[in-house]
């Protein structure tokens, strides 16, 4: 997926249990843009095979890390902006 490439890790590893910062960024990320893609917090965890809370927090935790780090919020716009054109 677009996000797998913006990050360097694969579907595999955001599904996993496994918690490297560049996973998890991964993963916070791809909450964020699911919530930009008006799915609910429910449903991107469930989609993850996470609760709802961990979505929330993923979101939260994304935004956190955009608002300070520029190269960041790059892959997350990057990613998002080849989402939205191949939707």
């Amino acid at each position: 997926s677009d996000l797998c490439l913006s990050f360097g890790v694969t579907e595999k590893q955001i599904r996993s249990r496994s918690r490297p910062v560049t996973i998890a960024d991964a993963r916070s990320a791809f909450y964020f843009i699911a919530q930009d893609c008006g799915w609910s917090s429910v449903k991107s965890g469930r989609f993850i095979g996470r609760t709802h809370a961990a979505a929330l927090f993923g979101k939260r935790r994304a935004r956190n890390i955009a608002s300070v780090e520029a190269g960041y919020r790059a892959k997350i716009n990057g990613a998002s902006m080849r989402i939205t054109e191949t939707a």
